[in-house]
């Protein structure tokens, strides 16, 4: 019995001193928090956050300068816009999903998404003619990909392409490219909705426990909790991105079928996946659906 107790507290000891990094950063429009567990544990945070940071940069739909803002702008032109490896890769999968989900998602859903507002300084209930036109524009079908130039465009003028629900996801895919870089065996990445995990807690030994939050509740009120190895959660709601008018609640997961914010009884959806880019694409289509 007595060895039995040193050992186990050996064992405790020892990872107890598995060195631990932790840090907070606002990028791709959310806030992110890092822990990650090991020797080299800050430089792989630091070149985690920095491919996140050149992500939004390449795929963000209101930085002027960013490939899917070139790609949305010379939509109807014929004009070819080159792209890097990871929003090719980006715009290949979103599409292909889109074709799939029977309209419960499509990443051609700019031209909605912005006349809507709802994340931006002026959320308002669009007039229905705008929602109409708008509605014509939504169609994943007329975004052209070239693989061998890695190049797209679209074909119909006032298109444009809104990557923001399944950027996140794709970026859960470099922590774990990270942690393998950097030799971390253990180690926790929230971005935002979006949280990915990989190994256990070296203060405990014990699993990685992650909170569902309630989507009615307060901050930091969960109505589940959920253990996570190896594997990516993503979550969409109607509870931290929206407008309220007339006391009807209007969110920013809008219908591509329809126009307006999704009425399907829905509040929150949680899905869990080893590919993080699969859930945060279904997330929102159960979602819609």
């Amino acid at each position: 019995m007595l060895t039995a107790m040193l050992s186990a507290g050996c064992i405790w000891f020892f990872l107890r001193q598995e060195p631990v990094y932790r840090t907070t950063a606002f990028a791709m429009d959310t806030f992110i928090e890092v822990t990650l567990y090991g020797r080299r544990a800050r430089e792989a945070a630091e070149d985690l956050l920095g491919r996140f940071r050149r992500l939004e940069e390449a795929i963000s739909l209101y930085r002027p300068g960013s490939e899917v803002a070139s790609l949305n702008r010379r939509a109807g032109s014929g004009e070819w816009t080159p792209l890097s490896p990871d929003t090719y890769m980006l715009l290949e999968r979103a599409k292909e999903f889109s074709l799939r989900s029977e309209k419960t998602f499509d990443l051609a859903i700019a031209p909605l998404s912005t006349l809507w507002g709802v994340t931006g300084e002026n959320p308002h209930i669009p007039r229905g003619e705008e929602i109409a036109q708008a509605l014509e524009l939504v169609d994943a079908g007329s975004l052209t990909l070239d693989e061998a130039a890695q190049s797209a465009r679209l074909e119909k003028a006032g298109q444009g392409v809104d990557l923001g629900g399944s950027a996140k996801g794709y970026a859960a895919g470099f922590i774990f490219d990270v942690m393998d870089e950097y030799e971390i065996r253990n180690g926790l990445v929230s971005l935002g909705g979006n949280v990915a995990v990989r190994g256990r807690r070296p203060d405990t030994g014990q699993a990685f426990r992650i909170g569902i939050r309630s989507p009615r509740g307060a901050l930091g009120e969960y109505f589940g909790v959920i253990s996570l190895d190896g594997q990516t959660m993503a979550t969409s709601g109607d509870y931290e991105r929206y407008f309220e008018q007339d006391g009807i609640r209007y969110h920013h997961l809008i219908d591509p079928r329809t126009g307006f914010p999704a009425r399907g009884g829905l509040i929150s959806v949680t899905v869990v996946s080893e590919d993080g880019m699969l859930a945060d694409l279904l997330s929102t289509a159960l979602f819609v659906a």
